[in-house]
């Protein structure tokens, strides 16, 4: 990024109330560290104060392209909250079920337990019942019974 000083008319936000400015004899790195803060509040929306017709066209375009960007992260993360959410929904309504089933068919409450626990583990490790499914394609009828 280049610190142009050519347009000397760009005032920083911080130095608005005296509608003057020591910006441009600043040192190079503190030109950067103004000209940084004021993207980042630029990309985000925020108030940079443009001056001119130019810098108020330019900064409707960053602003409007700045939400485009936001939206999308944030779309993109609500979308990947709501598969989260899909399979912990999924899982709740299988332990639902077999919890009633269980209720229904009257079992002892330790082996209630007992079968909670199992699929509880098996749901946080999803390697174990994919290997235990083709462990018991190897096997023959015979064994399986």
């Amino acid at each position: 990024m280049l610190v142009n000083n050519d347009d000397k008319n760009w005032i920083p936000t911080k130095d608005l109330d005296a509608y003057q400015t020591n910006f441009f004899n600043l040192s190079m790195w503190e030109k950067y560290s103004i000209v940084f803060y004021n993207s980042i509040l630029l990309v985000l929306g925020n108030e940079i104060s443009p001056i001119t017709f130019g810098q108020t066209l330019y900064s409707a375009s960053v602003i409007i392209l700045g939400a485009f960007v936001t939206s999308f992260i944030f779309g993109n993360m609500a979308a990947l909250m709501a598969i989260i959410n899909k399979k912990d929904s999924f899982f709740q309504e299988q332990l639902e079920m077999v919890s009633q089933t269980m209720r229904s068919l009257k079992l002892p409450q330790d082996m209630q337990d007992n079968v909670l626990k199992y699929m509880q583990y098996i749901h946080e490790t999803p390697d174990v019942q994919q290997d235990l499914d083709k462990f018991l394609e190897l096997l023959s009828p015979a064994l399986k019974n």
